[in-house]
C-alpha cells in the first residue's frame, strides 16, 4: 500500500511538473531595457478654418518671443481665429496676434491642468499651427501613456473584467501603432490623428479604471518583429476570416498577418459581435447621394423627376474577391454610367445615409427589383490584424494578453520599448 501511494503521487508530482512547464514555455520572454519616461506623443485633434474656443481647468503658460501669458482661473476661455496671414488668439484680457507661420505652445503648469475642446476633457500641452491656407491645427502634447488612457477605452470595450487580458492586448497594440506612427511623421507637425484615420482618442472622458490598469500592467511594452517596431492593424469583427494585410494596407505580405480563419477550438472567435452577420438594404436614391458624396455630381441627372423605378437600371456586380471572401473590386452600372469601385471606396458607396461607411466588405448581394439591393454581410472593420472581439472571447476562456497577440501577430517579440 506504501508502493503504491508513492507511486500515485510521483504520478501527480509529474502531472504538476508538465502542467507547470508548459505554462511556463507560454510566457514570453520580454527583452528587457532600461526603463525611461514615457515619450511625448502629438495628437492633432482638429484642423479649423473659422473661430474656436478652448476652456481652461486649471493653469497654463504661453510663451512667446514678446512675454510669457497665464491662462486660468478667471482667465479661462481663448478664442482662436485663423487666417491668411495671422493666427488670433484673444479673450476679454488678452489680444494677441501672431504674424508668423510658426507653433504656439501653451504649456500645463501641473499634471493635473485640463483643458475642455468640443466637449471633449485633455490633459497636456495645448500647440496651434498656423499654415498659409488659412487653417490651423489644434494639438494635443503628452505622455504617451497618458494617451492611451483616452485611446484604449475607446478603441476596445474594458468595462467587463472578463475582457482583462484582451484590454491589455489592446494597450500593446495601441502603444505600438502610436510609437509607428511617431517615427513615421517625427519631421511633421503632429504624430497622430485622434480618430479612425489612425486611432479613436476620446481624452480624460474616455478613462476607465480597467483599461488604465491594463496601460499600467503592459507599460512600455510594444511588438517588434526583427528588432524594430512591428506593423499594427486591428478591427472590430473579422466576420470569421483574417483578411491578408497586403489585400488591404500593403503591395507586400507580412509575415505576422497572413490571415486566414479565426476560431478557437470549433468555435469563430468574434461570433459572438453584433456585427458577426448583417442584412442591409439600399435604394438607387441612397446609392446617388453616397456618389454625389464621393463625386460631387449626381450619377442619374433628373433622378428627384424620376417616378416609376422601373426606368432606373440598378446593377451591381462583384469583379474581384481576396481569398477570404472580400470584395475588392465592385462594378457599378447604371444607364450609361459605369464606375468600378475598389477596397475601402466600396465601403464608402454602399455606406448609410448617415454618411457611415458599410461595415465590412465581406458581403454578398441580391437583388428584387430595378431600384433596391440587398446586402448580406459579415464582420466591422477591414478584417487586418487583430479581432478585438475575437481578442474579447479569447480573454473570456482564460488565454492570457500574450497568448492573445500571439496568435494575431504570430512570430513577433514582445520587448519593452521605454
Amino acid at each position: 500500500m506504501k508502493r503504491t501511494f508513492n507511486s500515485h503521487n510521483n504520478k501527480i508530482n509529474i502531472i504538476l511538473f508538465l502542467i507547470i512547464f508548459f505554462l511556463s514555455a507560454c510566457v514570453p520572454v520580454i527583452k528587457k531595457t532600461i526603463v525611461s519616461k514615457s515619450p511625448q506623443v502629438r495628437v492633432l485633434l482638429n484642423e479649423i478654418g473659422e473661430k474656436d474656443s478652448i476652456y481652461f481647468i486649471g493653469n497654463y503658460k504661453l510663451i512667446s518671443e514678446e512675454a510669457e501669458y497665464e491662462f486660468g482661473s478667471q482667465n479661462n476661455k481663448i478664442y482662436i481665429v485663423p487666417s491668411q496671414n495671422s493666427l488670433l488668439i484673444y479673450n476679454d484680457f488678452r489680444y494677441l496676434e501672431y504674424q508668423k507661420t510658426r507653433n504656439i505652445r501653451l504649456i500645463s503648469s501641473s499634471n493635473e491642468s485640463q483643458f475642455i475642446y468640443k466637449g471633449e476633457t485633455y490633459y497636456g500641452d495645448i500647440i496651434f499651427t498656423h499654415s498659409q491656407d488659412s487653417t490651423a491645427q489644434i494639438i494635443n502634447k503628452l505622455p504617451l501613456e497618458e494617451y492611451l488612457r483616452g485611446v484604449v477605452p475607446a478603441e476596445i470595450y474594458a468595462k467587463e473584467l472578463d475582457n482583462f487580458e484582451a484590454v491589455k492586448a489592446q494597450s500593446i497594440c495601441a502603444r505600438t501603432y502610436a510609437i509607428n506612427q511617431m517615427n513615421h511623421r517625427k519631421n511633421e507637425n503632429f504624430d497622430i490623428y485622434s480618430d479612425t484615420r489612425d486611432q479613436v482618442y476620446k481624452g480624460a472622458n474616455a478613462y476607465h479604471v480597467n483599461s488604465d490598469r491594463a496601460i499600467n500592467d503592459t507599460r512600455g511594452l510594444i511588438l517588434t518583429f526583427q528588432n524594430k517596431p512591428a506593423v499594427i492593424y486591428y478591427h472590430s469583427t473579422c466576420g470569421g476570416k483574417l483578411e491578408p494585410v497586403q489585400n488591404i494596407f500593403t503591395s507586400n505580405p507580412v509575415e505576422y498577418m497572413p490571415g486566414g480563419m479565426d476560431a478557437v477550438s470549433d468555435v469563430i472567435s468574434c461570433s459572438a459581435s453584433p456585427k458577426f452577420r448583417w442584412i442591409e438594404t439600399r435604394t438607387i436614391d441612397q446609392l446617388d447621394s453616397s456618389f454625389q458624396k464621393i463625386f460631387g455630381s449626381s450619377l442619374i441627372p433628373g433622378l428627384e423627376q424620376i417616378k416609376d423605378t422601373v426606368q432606373i437600371n440598378l446593377d451591381l456586380n462583384v469583379l474581384n474577391r481576396t481569398e477570404t471572401g472580400r470584395v475588392q473590386k465592385l462594378q457599378f452600372n447604371s444607364g450609361d454610367t459605369s464606375i468600378v469601385f475598389e477596397k475601402f471606396q466600396i465601403r464608402r458607396f454602399l455606406g448609410e445615409p448617415s454618411g457611415s461607411p458599410l461595415a465590412s466588405n465581406l458581403f454578398y448581394l441580391s437583388q428584387e427589383n430595378d431600384s433596391t439591393i440587398t446586402i448580406h454581410g459579415g464582420g466591422y472593420g477591414h478584417g487586418v490584424g487583430m479581432c478585438q472581439w475575437g481578442a474579447m472571447n479569447m480573454s473570456k476562456r482564460g488565454f492570457k494578453y500574450y497568448h492573445i497577440l500571439n496568435k494575431y501577430f504570430p512570430g513577433t517579440l514582445l520587448t519593452r520599448g521605454y
